[in-house]
């Protein structure tokens, strides 16, 4: 009998479909096995170099003896949302490899967001906190105009290109092999890697649907990650202990210059998700150069109409002086970070 090329028999599994460039030979790039950078239960990411460049090479494990058919369907997954996808903020992909079943990425030279939040001896300036915000609004609205929800935000999941507020690219979001793309209803199905489930994915047990607007939940969290450099919830991930109240406390923890990203976080969280901002509302907002520079504000007297100011380096404030009161008499209104100055 005639024997049927695999390739005809599992199309899908062996992506004939994809562009031949995309498709690797195991020669083609080299990795180091001996110490991941990061071992999951499902896969292994190692350090490695295609074409003189430095990759991470994600591998797909078998686990507990069940077909190699889910690794390849692991590996046709991330490769199907990441060979589509083109943005600054989103990792992108060299293509794939069967045996071993693999994705080749981008490697990011600090690691992820995670790490750096918890290393207390990491410096984070305020400035490239809100930097980074905004970077993430900006890949989060790049899916949701494809109608993809990307459902993993979480800082593990936002990877660290650099902490320098000059530079163009500070980070990108990673592990799109979890995105899906939604219907006309939205999604439904638990999602078991979801560290910090919103609201109505717990609320009736993930038998209802649910649209992009629980990625916002998400970034409403990742603001208070980053914050506060703290875990919400105490660290809790598991959907079965996660608590009713779906909010961090942000009592007791200080949050002194960072007004506009908590007022921004506490809209992101609410449990009504249609009271949500949207992606592009969230960049409309974190973008403009008033919202980052911003830090505290004193409502002047009515009886005050503001004549001149001016910015006094020595303490960092902008003094202001009206009709009413002597130019001596100088009332403190803002503190500006930076060399810009926004009344």
């Amino acid at each position: 009998a005639e024997s049927i090329p695999p390739c005809d028999l599992i199309p899908d599994y062996l992506m004939v479909d994809f562009p031949p460039s995309y498709q690797l030979t195991s020669s083609s790039f080299q990795y180091s096995e001996s110490r991941p950078l990061h071992s999951g239960r499902r896969t292994l990411l190692h350090a490695g170099t295609f074409q003189g460049e430095s990759i991470a090479v994600k591998v797909q494990l078998t686990v507990d003896g069940k077909s190699i058919t889910l690794p390849l369907s692991c590996v046709r997954q991330e490769i199907e949302m990441l060979v589509h996808l083109q943005h600054p903020n989103i990792v992108r992909t060299f293509g794939f490899c069967l045996h071993p079943p693999c994705v080749l990425l981008e490697r990011a030279p600090h690691g992820n967001l995670y790490q750096k939040l918890m290393d207390m001896e990491q410096k984070i300036s305020r400035s490239i906190r809100y930097h980074l915000s905004c970077q993430v609004a900006s890949a989060l609205e790049y899916l949701h105009k494809l109608d993809i929800v990307y459902r993993t935000l979480k800082a593990s999941s936002v990877l660290v290109w650099s902490l320098e507020y000059t530079d163009e690219v500070n980070v990108k979001l990673a592990n799109l092999e979890r995105g899906e793309y939604k219907s006309a209803s939205g999604l439904l199905g638990r999602t078991t890697f979801a560290a910090y489930p919103a609201p109505e994915m717990l609320r009736y047990l993930y038998r209802e649907e649910y649209s992009e607007k629980v990625d916002i939940y998400s970034f409403g969290i990742l603001l208070y990650e980053l914050v506060t450099r703290w875990q919400p919830f105490g660290g809790i991930h598991s959907s079965d202990r996660f608590p009713s109240s779906h909010r961090p406390k942000l009592s007791g923890i200080t949050t002194t210059g960072y007004t506009t990203l908590v007022q921004l976080m506490q809209e992101c969280w609410q449990e009504d998700m249609t009271l949500r901002p949207s992606a592009s509302n969230l960049v409309q907002q974190l973008c403009q150069p008033a919202f980052h520079c911003h830090l505290t504000t004193q409502v002047l007297r009515d009886c005050i109409s503001v004549r001149g100011c001016c910015f006094v380096p020595s303490v960092r404030q902008i003094w202001v002086y009206g009709e009413h009161s002597p130019v001596s008499s100088y009332t403190e209104t803002e503190i500006a970070e930076g060399t810009q100055i926004f009344i």
